[in-house]
């Protein structure tokens, strides 16, 4: 999961060079800590899993709704998160 989450922006990347990128990391990374190639296949699951957690905070923030105690640049931020919640959402949506 901590290589997933290292690799998180890259590892969601389609271009050709993010693949490069990636066996870069793990050429490193095994060359001072072995890493079982079953691992590797898990890493799309690890990715899913770490994108729920984040939608899931993202859901937790948005939960109170009394906000009228809230500082004037939280309307700004609630706005962002509420995008940010939808596009997660129709991700999900998609085929992994």
């Amino acid at each position: 999961m901590d290589i997933v989450a290292a690799l998180a922006d890259v590892l969601d990347n389609t271009e050709r060079d993010s693949s490069s990128q990636v066996e870069c990391f793990l050429r490193g990374y095994t060359a001072i800590c072995p890493l079982d190639k079953q691992m590797i296949e898990h890493f799309p699951k690890f990715l899913r899993f770490s994108k729920l957690y984040s939608f899931s905070r993202i859901l937790t923030s948005l939960e109170d709704s009394d906000l009228s105690n809230t500082p004037p640049w939280y309307a700004g931020l609630r706005l962002k998160l509420m995008t940010v919640r939808d596009e997660m959402r129709l991700g999900f949506s998609k085929p992994w």
